[in-house]
Protein backbone atom coordinates (compact mmCIF):
# COMPACT_ATOMS: atom_id res chain seq x y z
CA UNK A 1 0.00 0.00 0.00
CA UNK A 2 1.24 3.37 -0.76
CA UNK A 3 -0.03 6.70 0.30
CA UNK A 4 0.60 9.89 -1.67
CA UNK A 5 -1.04 12.92 -0.95
CA UNK A 6 -4.81 11.89 -1.16
CA UNK A 7 -4.42 9.05 -2.79
CA UNK A 8 -3.87 5.00 -1.67
CA UNK A 9 -2.95 2.31 -3.96
CA UNK A 10 -2.43 -1.30 -3.93
CA UNK A 11 0.60 -1.67 -5.10
CA UNK A 12 3.54 -4.31 -6.38
CA UNK A 13 6.88 -3.43 -6.09
CA UNK A 14 9.87 -4.22 -8.45
CA UNK A 15 13.23 -4.06 -8.37
CA UNK A 16 15.96 -4.09 -10.85
CA UNK A 17 20.33 -3.81 -10.54
CA UNK A 18 22.08 -2.67 -13.72
CA UNK A 19 25.54 -2.90 -14.37
CA UNK A 20 27.22 -1.02 -16.99
CA UNK A 21 29.70 0.67 -18.86
CA UNK A 22 29.82 4.29 -18.58
CA UNK A 23 31.09 6.52 -21.79
CA UNK A 24 32.83 8.68 -18.72
CA UNK A 25 36.77 7.11 -19.14
CA UNK A 26 37.30 8.14 -15.17
CA UNK A 27 34.28 5.83 -13.76
CA UNK A 28 34.30 2.07 -13.85
CA UNK A 29 32.10 -0.01 -11.86
CA UNK A 30 29.24 1.89 -12.27
CA UNK A 31 25.35 0.40 -10.93
CA UNK A 32 22.25 1.76 -11.02
CA UNK A 33 19.26 0.66 -8.79
CA UNK A 34 15.65 1.18 -9.53
CA UNK A 35 12.81 0.38 -7.74
CA UNK A 36 9.06 0.89 -9.19
CA UNK A 37 5.72 0.86 -7.04
CA UNK A 38 2.87 -0.42 -9.82
CA UNK A 39 -0.42 0.07 -9.30
CA UNK A 40 -2.38 -2.52 -11.56
CA UNK A 41 -5.89 -1.23 -10.37
CA UNK A 42 -4.94 2.11 -12.87
CA UNK A 43 -2.23 0.89 -15.31
CA UNK A 44 1.05 2.69 -14.24
CA UNK A 45 3.54 3.59 -11.84
CA UNK A 46 2.71 5.22 -8.46
CA UNK A 47 6.30 5.64 -7.25
CA UNK A 48 10.02 5.45 -8.85
CA UNK A 49 13.40 5.62 -7.50
CA UNK A 50 17.00 5.53 -8.77
CA UNK A 51 20.40 5.83 -7.26
CA UNK A 52 23.41 4.40 -7.83
CA UNK A 53 27.40 4.02 -7.19
CA UNK A 54 30.53 3.57 -9.53
CA UNK A 55 34.27 3.71 -8.44
CA UNK A 56 36.17 6.89 -9.92
CA UNK A 57 39.46 6.23 -11.38
CA UNK A 58 41.16 9.42 -9.44
CA UNK A 59 39.99 8.06 -6.19
CA UNK A 60 41.07 4.43 -5.82
CA UNK A 61 39.19 1.56 -4.52
CA UNK A 62 36.75 1.75 -1.56
CA UNK A 63 35.69 5.37 -2.60
CA UNK A 64 32.85 5.04 -4.28
CA UNK A 65 30.80 8.10 -5.68
CA UNK A 66 27.34 7.74 -5.51
CA UNK A 67 25.23 9.50 -7.90
CA UNK A 68 21.90 11.29 -6.33
CA UNK A 69 18.73 10.00 -5.54
CA UNK A 70 15.76 10.70 -7.90
CA UNK A 71 12.03 9.75 -6.51
CA UNK A 72 9.40 10.78 -8.61
CA UNK A 73 5.81 10.33 -7.24
CA UNK A 74 2.28 10.14 -9.21
CA UNK A 75 0.55 13.82 -8.50
CA UNK A 76 -2.68 12.88 -10.37
CA UNK A 77 -4.70 10.85 -12.96
CA UNK A 78 -7.30 10.25 -14.96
Amino acid sequence: MVTLQSSQFNTLKSTNSIYFISDDFSRHTSLRHSTIWIAPNIGRWVVRTTDGTYLDNNTGIGNDRYENMLRYELISYK
